[in-house]
């Protein structure tokens, strides 16, 4: 689907109504570096669902009814800086952010809330 956007910077795909997510739709989108999903149905992240998209910092899945995000998916963004989180289904979400990967000039933050509290947990 986005296989001639290489230069594509941000995608907002938010209040579509996704449901699901194909492994490495985003793989040809390698100067993408804001992607915002939130205010979907997405209930599963796949592993290699963010493969290839290099310069990706920020992402947005807020207000989804996400379940699960499989180990290993943000491992080889090595420039994400922020992924948002809250207001999904989950109760609890593993640590599945590879601490090796982050930036010492950066703090990355990882946000998940529940509706009405303020939260962000850096890493």
């Amino acid at each position: 689907a986005f296989n001639d956007l290489k230069k594509l910077r941000m995608l907002y795909l938010s209040n579509n109504n996704l449901k699901y997510l194909d492994s490495k739709i985003f793989k040809h989108l390698v100067s993408l570096t804001d992607l915002s999903m939130h205010t979907n149905q997405i209930e599963k992240i796949n592993s290699n669902t963010f493969n290839g998209l290099i310069n990706l910092a920020k992402i947005s899945l807020e207000k989804n009814k996400i379940r699960k995000i499989e180990a290993d998916t943000f491992q080889n963004l090595s420039n994400l800086i922020s992924v948002k989180l809250f207001e999904n289904v989950t109760k609890f979400i593993d640590l599945i952010f590879n601490t090796d990967i982050l930036h010492d000039e950066y703090e990355m933050k990882f946000e998940m809330r529940p509706k009405g509290v303020e939260t962000t947990m850096n890493l």
